[in-house]
């Protein structure tokens, strides 16, 4: 009878271990969503902010032609190749590459 007691209790030691160590990565699991979400809704209003810079206005708007950013992205956005696009204003973080196939043939 001794054996059957140990067997059994041993038997409820192993399922509550079970238990336990599903409740710790329940845990786990809702920490790493904790943290991944409020990452994410950092990234969110990041990218909601920068995109505030290409919605359209209307016309002859007097807060857009004051704005020195808006008219950057507008020269950004702008698509023809026809015309030269205005020089950006230099605010020493740009990344300056020079590539020219020419310069590299006579080296």
């Amino acid at each position: 009878m001794l054996p059957f007691m140990l067997f059994i209790f041993l038997g409820f030691l192993c399922v509550v271990a079970v238990l336990l160590y599903l409740l710790y990565a329940q845990e786990k699991i809702a920490h790493t969503l904790r943290d991944e979400h409020a990452e994410m809704r950092l990234l969110l209003r990041a990218l909601d902010s920068r995109l505030k810079l290409f919605q359209p206005e209307p016309c002859g708007s007097p807060a857009k032609e004051a704005d020195p950013i808006a008219q950057q992205a507008d020269a950004l956005l702008k698509l023809d190749f026809a015309e030269t696009p205005a020089p950006l204003a230099d605010d020493g973080l740009k990344l300056d590459l020079d590539i020219d196939p020419q310069k590299d043939k006579k080296n």
